[in-house]
């Protein structure tokens, strides 16, 4: 236990590592006398609120990729349609002046179009991927958080039935 709890410190700013050093921590705190079961709540809950907490630091900053990604195609739209009728605007001139002013100003919408589409895709790649990684690593917080409870469960249930298991 010691050794784990070494491991994990030196690792300490790590998803899993922080639910399994607030197992620890909980795990200390739970006087000699309780009973396995209340123990084994106390750890739980424990472990799960630092897991929550290491959940929404990592979740903080999906907000940021999801807005720009789902905002950054609606800028380039807005930019199209200011170039179009950036185009229409010297409709009253000549017919050749209006025509080269329409192609650019129309070529300068479909670039606004284009750059938003360079920023809305990757960013929505980023965002995808980086979710799917929180997901992973929820999983692997609660993945490490019931197999730790199994052990600290087990070294509850020993301390109770074997006096000398109590020191640590």
């Amino acid at each position: 236990m010691a050794e784990a709890r070494s491991i994990a410190a030196l690792y300490h700013k790590g998803h899993i590592a922080r639910v399994a050093l607030a197992g620890f921590d909980y795990l200390t705190q739970v006087p000699p006398a309780a009973e396995p079961a209340r123990a084994r709540v106390y750890v739980v809950g424990g472990m799960a609120r630092a897991a929550a907490r290491v959940r929404v630091e990592l979740r903080r900053d999906l907000i940021t990729l999801a807005t720009i990604a789902s905002t950054a195609p609606f800028v380039g739209t807005f930019g199209t349609i200011i170039g179009i009728f950036h185009s229409f605007r010297g409709y009253c001139m000549q017919r050749a002046t209006v025509i080269a002013m329409m192609h650019f100003d129309l070529a300068a919408a479909l670039a606004i179009t284009a750059l938003s589409l360079l920023v809305a895709v990757p960013t929505t790649w980023l965002y995808n991927y980086f979710a799917g990684q929180v997901e992973l690593f929820d999983i692997e917080m609660n993945n490490t958080a019931l197999e730790m409870v199994t052990l600290f469960t087990a070294r509850l249930a020993g301390r109770k039935a074997d006096p000398s298991l109590r020191s640590g």
